[in-house]
């Protein structure tokens, strides 16, 4: 029977451990790129948002997004207890299915995309160089979190 030396041994196992760090890394990168914190919109589409929440939204929520007994908070706790887990799509849903609530579906596609992208800034989600759109389910892959430590 031959013998092994331990070191021929460990081959495999040092192979396998530098294939799962890539796996890992390369998991990250993926998630990274996918995250609610590395800007989903644009200053320039939240500016536009706050225009139109000004004057479709705040009557019900409040000029502070803070809402009432009867309209939801759309910043800090309140908000994030709501939605945090869920995804940016199940949120746009929401908004463009059921708002306002005496006219829903009323505003354009455009509207109820800088609205959120308001909603996001409002909240401190940071802002990039692209603009967020809600086409073909891109904003199901982006969850809203907590800020990642």
């Amino acid at each position: 029977m031959k013998k092994h030396s331990f070191r021929n041994m460990l081959i495999p196992f040092r192979l396998l451990a530098a294939v799962a760090a890539l796996l890992v890394q390369w998991t990250l990168q993926v998630d990274a790129a996918e995250s609610i914190w590395s800007g989903s919109y644009t200053e320039a589409q939240a500016e536009r948002g706050a225009e139109d929440y000004s004057e479709r939204c705040a009557a019900c929520h409040g000029a502070d997004l803070r809402g009432d007994s009867h309209a939801a908070g759309l910043v800090g706790m309140g908000f994030m207890f709501l939605w945090e887990g869920k995804s940016l799509g199940e949120l746009y849903s929401k908004i463009r299915n059921d708002m306002p609530q005496d006219q829903p579906r009323s505003l354009s596609k455009g509207s109820y995309e800088d609205i959120l992208a308001f909603i996001l800034k409002s909240n401190d989600f940071p802002a990039g160089d692209t603009e967020l759109e809600s086409g073909e389910n891109a904003l199901d892959k982006l969850m809203i979190t907590s800020r990642p430590n």
